[in-house]
């Protein structure tokens, strides 16, 4: 092995000396392959699936597309420090066509049509002209996203890390962060659906309380979300798919190796040292080992597994499922809003829903065939045990049979002009994305529920008993999504170089 320092050769290019291998080519290994590998080291992806992306994926079935993961991502504009990393991994190249449909959402109570603007003080007017009863509700309201819009999440360079280009955090910045963490600490102790009882108007409180994000999240997951996708929320071109296809081709440009349909057995550990991982029984050796995979079903990767205080919680936190809908219809939707609710009772995986939506994506042409439009549904909730008992006693089909036909139904309620042109329903249970992607009960995110005590935690991603080892992944930082998956990447990679004495390339 080697002294896991990296040289310069005369023309300043690094000679790849760390050999680092990677769990998992989701959104958070790729980041970090691609990091390490402008860092010199020698890196290699290990992928069980014969695509990559993980949970950051989508599908075709029947000439639709249908996106399973990006809605919108937060941290598009050049003054925020999150853009340089959408930038150094390629998920916001040159090129790269971007979208901010406007309205973002619909919902009808009532016969009355409420919307969600990009614009705040439209919002507001929007608000004060349904429900002027309602003025004191609303302006704490638009104040609670005002601040918000200060806020962006931190990349900050890890204590010890020698960096070639360091992440900047202005001072201006943090100052302009005060007021949101008293707001957050406020909105962690009560749940969206008490933030949303505050307004009289029943519309606007089922708007806030059910369509948005789940009435049990704490009201901070509601202003947030309401928050980025006002400030900088964009949609990137080609969805997941074609933003992990980015990624992929980064890795390859800068000399990484990505080796699909290849499971990794075991993390190889001697007298608690990393020694590399088993592939089709046979041990390659690597200096660092990234575990990029879901944290909790990784820990069946090791002999005897990592006892750290940090991953044992991370088991009593409440996972985010999902029964992804995915409908492509004879008709072209254009003429409606990017996101349209269905205000009507439903049941899926067991689990009662009484307000519902649609991802509208007829302004992507590629998603769907000429006059025709690509529909999503998503519904989060712990619907694991229903699937699973049902996959076992023989009837998993005939239950998404059953919830296709409910959901025609429902939509040609709502949508008459749809009758008779949906021509395909499919359907992803948690029990698909844990075939897909191994993670623990097809897990993608962490739901924040409300707390007495708001603390916003990043553990060291490490295992205190086994040198070498780090973690990456929705689990590492809750709640999960695509900025967090990429940052926990960025944060990965910087452990692997200071404990290995690499200077980190930091962001270009």
């Amino acid at each position: 092995m080697n002294l896991f320092k990296n040289k310069l050769t005369s023309n300043s290019v690094p000679i790849k000396t760390n050999r680092t291998a990677i769990v998992g080519a989701g959104v958070a290994g790729m980041t970090a392959a691609i990091y390490l590998l402008r860092s010199g080291c020698d890196v290699t992806v290990y992928e069980k699936h014969s695509i990559s992306g993980g949970v950051c994926t989508g599908w075709k079935r029947k000439g639709y597309f249908f996106e399973g993961a990006v809605h919108w991502l937060t941290g598009s504009k050049a003054d925020v420090q999150l853009y340089r990393l959408w930038r150094d991994t390629g998920i916001l190249a040159d090129g790269v066509k971007t979208y901010r449909e406007d309205p973002f959402l619909s919902i009808t109570v009532g016969g009355e049509e409420i919307y969600l603007y990009r614009d705040l003080e439209k919002q507001k007017k929007h608000f004060l002209a349904i429900s002027p009863e309602d003025a004191k509700a609303i302006e704490r309201f638009y104040r609670d996203v005002k601040s918000f819009l200060h806020f962006q999440m931190p990349v900050v360079d890890i204590k010890g890390v020698k960096v070639k280009n360091r992440s900047k955090s202005k001072l201006c910045t943090g100052l302009k962060m005060l007021p949101v963490l008293i707001k957050a600490a406020r909105l962690s102790r009560i749940s969206t659906e008490e933030y949303a009882a505050q307004f009289k108007h029943e519309g606007i409180k089922k708007f806030l309380s059910e369509f948005i994000v789940r009435p049990d999240y704490f009201a901070v997951a509601l202003v947030a979300t309401i928050a980025t996708q006002i400030k900088d929320g964009v949609f990137p071109e080609g969805g997941s798919l074609a933003l992990a296809k980015r990624m992929e081709n980064k890795i390859i440009e800068l000399g990484g190796k990505i080796l699909f349909n290849t499971e990794v057995e075991k993390i190889a550990v001697e007298n608690g040292v990393t020694k590399g991982v088993t592939v089709n029984g046979k041990t390659e050796l690597y200096d660092a080992v990234i575990v990029a995979a879901d944290t909790v079903s990784a820990q069946n990767l090791f002999d005897s597994p990592p006892s750290d205080k940090w991953i044992q919680e991370i088991k009593t936190k409440k996972p985010m499922l999902c029964t992804f809908v995915g409908i492509g219809v004879r008709e072209n939707l254009s003429n409606l809003p990017c996101s349209i609710c269905i205000n009507e009772k439903i049941t899926v995986g067991g689990v009662d829903y009484g307000i519902w939506g649609l991802r509208n994506y007829s302004k992507h042409g590629e998603f769907a065939p000429e006059g025709c439009t690509s529909l999503t549904a998503m519904f989060t909730d712990d619907s694991y045990d229903f699937w699973k008992k049902h996959k076992q006693n023989g009837s998993y089909y005939e239950q998404k049979t059953q919830l296709a036909a409910e959901i025609a139904r429902l939509i040609e309620k709502h949508l008459p002009q749809l009758k008779g042109k949906i021509e395909v329903i499919d359907i992803a249970t948690p029990l698909t994305y844990e075939r897909y992607t191994a993670s623990h009960k097809g897990a993608w995110m962490t739901v924040k529920e409300k707390s007495k005590n708001y603390r916003f935690l990043m553990p060291e991603p490490v295992c205190k008993g086994i040198k070498n080892v780090y973690f990456a992944g929705f689990r590492t930082i809750s709640p999960g999504g695509l900025p967090i998956a990429l940052y926990s990447g960025f944060r990965a990679a910087q452990y692997v170089c200071r404990d290995n004495c690499i200077v980190f390339e930091g962001q270009i």
